[in-house]
């Protein structure tokens, strides 16, 4: 009998993970084997992580349940247009949640997705949290531990699951490929072969950007009306290069920021949000500052070269993070102009308002120092664009 049990229960994880069309697994062996080998971390924090992993396994089942639900219940999600969509591209620690959240609260123009959608994409499961009258309570819980630790996190970057976030959550939550999964899981191997779309197989990326796409639709299919689609991304942009080239009317709206105050900030993001995660402090890890410095360096450069192509060829918009931050209404208004929008009084109000509160911010915490060397190029780049302001590429 117990036999018989064990092979319908193997049977149904068997079918959950041909239904499922994430994790990459590739990617996540990467990682677990990077954890089970990792040989400078205590058993606490090894047995952190896979409890991790023992989690996601076990839950793969119930997520398959959902995605099969929405293909039975709800199939004409298929069918939703994502609209003119805007992608705002950048390095970390540069403006662009700030970018992101404030334009997003014009909602009458744009559509925008929240990580709780990113983590748990399945029109089933919202309306299911909806009928349970669960949206208000799931939207308002933090990511960040209520901890020391965690409290810093959120001053930081300020996160709770009904937050506009980047699609990074969705590679590194859903598919384990992506720069995030090194905060999770520290460790040099796992940068170096999960962080870049294009050393996957062909056949992979073709599942990632369609299953993507999926996702973006289903949103669409649960709360669009017709609105523009509008997402960020700043570890990744060999991944936005190819969907780009999948949406024919998609557009480009980056951001960049002198390197020194970049690096000082993505160093402090990169040491406290890896460690309030399992435990682990990343600098007393072989190898982790040179990969990780290496990896930022190699995005900036990526960042300047598709900058350069892609102004050629859509729509484009590039920003300093100095204007931006410091001018936030005529910076969103030169935007609106540039993409063709139209800009209503109460979105009016809202920016002034947001450049009030922009003003009186304060951090609450200190920054590392990152003094690195061969950032100078990102730096010539950030300086010219500020010299010239708001920089516009050509259309088509």
């Amino acid at each position: 009998m117990l036999k018989m049990e064990f092979l319908v229960l193997a049977l149904v994880y068997s079918v959950s993970i041909w239904a499922l069309p994430f994790p990459n697994w590739t990617s996540f062996r990467i990682a677990f084997v990077a954890v089970i080998t990792a040989p400078s971390i205590s058993l606490r924090q090894r047995v952190s992580m896979l409890f991790y992993f023992s989690q996601e396994l076990l839950l793969l089942p119930v997520w398959a349940v959902f995605w099969l639900l929405d293909e039975i219940l709800f199939p004409s999600y298929h069918n939703q247009e994502i609209r003119e969509p805007i992608f705002i591209i950048s390095q970390p620690r540069s403006g662009t949640t700030f970018l992101l959240r404030t334009l997003s609260e014009d909602r009458d123009t744009f559509l925008s997705v929240k990580h709780l959608e990113w983590r748990y994409p399945y029109i089933s499961l919202w309306k299911l949290i909806d009928f349970l009258g669960l949206r208000n309570w799931l939207e308002t819980r933090s990511y960040w531990p209520d901890t020391e630790l965690g409290r810093t996190c959120r001053k930081i970057h300020y996160h709770v699951l009904g937050n506009y976030e980047e699609f990074g959550i969705f590679l590194e939550e859903r598919f384990y490929h992506h720069y995030f999964v090194f905060r999770r899981f520290p460790f040099k191997s796992v940068l170096e072969r999960v962080s870049l779309f294009d050393s996957l197989s062909e056949a992979a990326k073709n599942n990632m950007i369609t299953t993507f796409l999926h996702v973006i639709r289903k949103v669409y299919f649960y709360r669009g009306n017709a609105e523009i689609f509008l997402a960020k991304e700043n570890e990744n942009i060999e991944f936005c290069r190819a969907v780009i080239n999948r949406l024919d009317d998609a557009r480009i709206l980056m951001i960049c920021r002198d390197p020194q105050p970049m690096l000082d900030s993505y160093l402090t993001m990169s040491v406290t949000c890896t460690e309030v995660k399992h435990g682990i402090d990343p600098t007393t890890l072989s190898g982790w500052q040179e990969v990780n410095t290496q990896f930022r360096r190699e995005q900036c450069r990526k960042f300047v070269e598709f900058w350069h192509d892609i102004r050629q060829r859509r729509v484009s918009v590039l920003v300093p993070f100095r204007d931006y931050t410091t001018n936030v209404l005529s910076s969103t208004r030169r935007i609106y102009q540039k993409f063709e929008l139209s800009m209503k009084p109460e979105f009016l109000s809202f920016l002034e308002e947001t450049q009030k509160k922009q003003d009186q911010r304060e951090k609450g915490y200190k920054n590392l120092s990152c003094s690195e060397p061969d950032f100078e190029f990102y730096r010539d780049f950030v300086h010219q664009a500020e010299r010239k302001g708001q920089t516009f590429g050509a259309a088509q």
